[in-house]
């Protein structure tokens, strides 16, 4: 899959292209200065207040860059964590699913997407079609 990163682009339109491909893994952008989650009361503040505006990609990254990133599902989570840092200047961290919480992949970082994938489809509950 092909994940076009450019620095106006909504975090949210990012992690839904990411998720159309990986269902089972969510994409988190985090702080370029600490590589940590920014602050949630932040956040919230933010997204609450009428006309804000939403957070933006250029907003986290260390140098503005913008382009076209190859994601293979063969690819490990370490790799995919380590391209976004070195070509587009993102922090990212990427969550499992687990029934219905999310898990850091930090333990299994040289799992495959495909892997881990799979692992948070096997460990949450089947979608029941009617």
């Amino acid at each position: 899959m092909q994940l076009r990163i450019f620095p106006t682009q909504h975090i949210s339109d990012l992690q839904k292209d990411f998720n159309a491909a990986f269902p089972y893994l969510r994409l988190e952008i985090l702080d370029f200065k600490t590589c940590q989650a920014p602050d949630n009361d932040n956040v919230l503040k933010q997204s609450a207040a009428p006309n804000s505006n939403p957070l933006y990609i250029g907003n986290y990254q260390g140098t503005i860059t913008d382009g076209i990133l190859e994601i293979e599902e063969t690819m490990k989570v370490s790799e995919l964590v380590r391209l976004f840092k070195e070509e587009f200047s993102l922090c990212v961290q990427v969550f499992r699913r687990s029934g219905i919480m999310w898990l850091q992949t930090s333990m299994t970082a040289e799992w495959t997407l495909k892997k881990q994938n799979e692992h948070g489809k096997d460990l949450s509950p089947s979608q029941k079609v009617y």
